[in-house]
């Protein structure tokens, strides 16, 4: 997957949004409804396909129809891999998460926001023991705190058994958690592999039982601009 994203564009459109935070393999429905980035989506969908998704700031609302509302600068680089166009002109489409990217450089000239961006790169994993010991936690700690149905239990037993590397299966598990959108943050901006498990692995630990049980209420819908 990382390596197709060698030769991205030069610029990609950016997409601000409350609350949302895109992972390298996750997938989030999304429906464009304001103008603007219904502009950034047809030009999306005649050229790459690909879309910044960038977590907006505390504070961002005074500024949030302009194009300088504050983004972290860490974002999930997604491609649309599903589109609907509907009759008032919105659209539903489907964004997978394909890398981490930096935002380098924003430029002016369009509706919507675009930037020039940099792929962030995962460390290594950890070899040997070390790995095996990190991935069976984060397997036993997710069963346990997101396993909430029976279908979730499958998903996870599912990549327990599979060959997925850890930076994979962590992402799989940071894009998941029922906590706010600022720790998720946190956790796509790390790019150590075994650093970025250990903070997750600590996050599991510390849900309740009860918190575990629940999925924010965004997770699973779609999303709106």
């Amino acid at each position: 997957m990382l390596a197709d994203l060698l030769d991205i564009p030069e610029l990609v459109p950016v997409f601000p949004l409350p609350q949302v935070v895109l992972f390298p393999g996750s997938a989030i429905p999304l429906h464009i409804f304001e103008p603007r980035y219904r502009a950034m989506t047809a030009d999306a969908l005649l050229g790459e396909r690909l879309i910044a998704l960038a977590l907006l700031k505390p504070g961002y609302e005074p500024l949030y129809h302009t194009l300088n509302a504050p983004i972290h600068a860490t974002a999930g680089l997604g491609r649309i891999v599903d589109s609907a166009s509907c009759d008032d002109g919105t659209y539903n489409i489907v964004l997978r998460g394909e890398a981490r990217v930096r935002i380098v450089d924003e430029l002016v000239g369009r509706p919507y926001r675009f930037a020039r961006v940099e792929v962030m790169c995962s460390s290594r994993p950890p070899a040997g023991e070390v790995s095996k010991a990190l991935r069976d936690g984060l397997c036993a700690e997710a069963l346990r705190c997101l396993g909430d149905s029976e279908e979730s239990q499958r998903r996870w037993k599912r990549l327990a058994d599979g060959t997925a590397d850890l930076d994979h299966l962590a992402d799989l598990v940071s894009a998941c958690l029922p906590v706010p959108a600022e720790t998720r943050q946190s956790l796509l901006a790390e790019c150590d592999v075994q650093r970025r498990t250990e903070r997750l692995l600590d996050t599991l630990r510390s849900l309740s039982t009860s918190h575990c049980s629940r999925r924010s209420q965004f997770l699973g819908r779609p999303q709106q601009n």
